[in-house]
């Protein structure tokens, strides 16, 4: 079975071999990386990487819907070649809570008449950290919100392979068969409020503010890559955000190996 990631992520140099590292280890083996209008680096890390792991490439830079235009150049440049592809931001780690591997949750679903799959989010929050602290997001934001929290209703989509799908937004596409969530769930809308979420065999844990600091001096003026170049967030939208009811534990399963991972790409990029 071959697993992809696509995702498009801007300035995110700090966390882009965690990010990488993480999903390794949670199976994916082959991810397609566009890289927009980076300024701080991570594009010429990612070009590093790419010479010892299958990660491909992409710089852009156009403003309008970028997310948009490269989730559908990959839908037709490289879904076609592998089994199952999940769309994904940087921000975004995504795993089976109940196996170590992705690839066997999803081996549940590979024959049933559906087109993808919709993963849920849960929410992490800002943890207190008004400046951004060193070292490894899934260390430095354990808490995360509580599981009722209306936005982790949001849905991110693990597409089959193999097959041709239209883009009409990042949460949400297009596709012959339809989206079900893990529970066999039609999903209709890229945030389904009226469904209670489950994180059985899937999971996403959503990084969404991270510190007061990398609210104020990136995500508030980083515009929306599948809607407005030019959003303004407010700080309304951080507090909303910045949830920090729980701590269930489950991402420290990962920690061990993640450094081991960090450890060895960087060692492979001499970083």
């Amino acid at each position: 079975m071959t697993l992809a990631i696509t995702s498009i992520q801007r300035n995110r140099n700090p966390w882009i071999i965690e990010w990488l590292a993480f999903h390794l280890l949670a199976g994916f083996d082959r991810f397609y990386i566009y890289s927009h209008k980076c300024t701080d680096g991570m594009t010429e890390t990612l070009l590093r990487v790419a010479c010892h792991y299958p990660v491909t490439v992409h710089a852009i830079d156009m403003d309008e819907l970028p997310q948009l235009i490269a989730y559908q150049h990959a839908a037709e440049q490289y879904l076609p070649q592998v089994d199952w592809m999940a769309f994904i931001d940087g921000d975004e780690f995504l795993f089976s809570p109940r196996y170590r591997y992705i690839g066997t949750a999803l081996d549940h679903y590979a024959n049933l008449p559906l087109s993808a799959l919709a993963v849920y989010w849960v929410c992490y929050g800002g943890n207190g950290h008004i400046r951004e602290p060193d070292g490894l997001i899934i260390e430095n934001y354990p808490r995360h919100s509580d599981y009722g929290f209306p936005a982790n209703r949001h849905i991110k989509s693990i597409v089959k392979g193999r097959q041709t799908i239209r883009i009409v937004g990042s949460h949400l596409f297009e596709t012959v068969n339809g989206t079900c969530d893990e529970c066999l769930r039609p999903v209709t809308q890229g945030w389904m409020q009226q469904i209670e979420p489950s994180y059985d065999f899937l999971r996403i844990n959503h990084y969404a503010v991270q510190s007061y600091e990398y609210f104020s001096d990136t995500k508030r003026t980083i515009g929306a890559a599948d809607g407005n170049p030019v959003l303004i967030r407010p700080d309304s939208w951080y507090f909303e955000y910045d949830r920090n009811e729980c701590n269930d534990g489950i991402i420290y399963n990962f920690l061990t190996p993640l450094k081991l991972k960090i450890l060895e790409i960087n060692q492979a990029i001499g970083r």
